[in-house]
């Protein structure tokens, strides 16, 4: 088996204990990481109709302290939707391809490009830099010095156990939270050591 089948075996098994992080900044280490994909979402609420096939690949990371724990998901391409086609947007004034239409999943409004024939999203390049640009800022904040040549499963591997600050928010409107930002741990002067 492959180093990243490992490190997706070791993120699998390990135990985290402890609720979420509360609101606030918090001095954590990387309990785990892994590759993942973001799964398959359906057109209706049966789950029979299926939006599009491809995967979004993303970046799973466990943040942890003393006080719990949370995770956030690094997506690592991005997709055309329907805003790119409105003013201001990378596809404003082009027609939408034939054989394409704009779809969501059940209850949300996504509205990414699909091609109807593949039913396959349509990758936006200026997304999918977007997406590396913040994973590389978080690798960064984590201590991390990403070369060229560095490849996906030896950041990961550098990643884990490193210490890295975590700003936690509240998730729109709701009793939920999410990462808001992270930051060098130098930055996390007077907040609590814990691990």
């Amino acid at each position: 088996m492959n180093g990243l089948g490992n490190i997706v075996i070791n993120f699998t098994q390990k135990t985290i204990k402890g609720g979420l992080l509360s609101i606030g900044l918090h001095l954590c280490v990387i309990f785990a990481i892994a590759q993942s994909k973001w799964k398959q979402v359906y057109r209706d609420a049966a789950g029979t109709i299926p939006c599009w096939l491809d995967e979004t690949p993303q970046i799973a990371v466990t943040f942890k302290n003393d006080s719990g724990q949370i995770i956030n998901w690094y997506n690592m391409k991005g997709y055309v939707n329907q805003k790119d086609y409105e003013e201001g947007g990378s596809h404003y004034g082009k027609k939408v391809p034939a054989n394409h239409e704009f779809v969501s999943s059940f209850g949300h409004s996504e509205n990414y490009l699909v091609n109807t024939k593949t039913k396959m999203r349509v990758e936006n390049a200026s997304k999918t830099a977007e997406c590396l640009r913040i994973f590389g800022e978080f690798c960064v904040d984590a201590g991390l010095e990403v070369g060229g040549s560095d490849t996906v499963e030896s950041i990961m591997q550098s990643l884990e156990g490193a210490e890295i600050g975590v700003m936690v928010r509240a998730k729109g409107n709701t009793s939920q939270v999410e990462v808001h930002y992270t930051c060098a741990a130098e930055q996390c002067e007077g907040v609590e050591v814990a691990g």
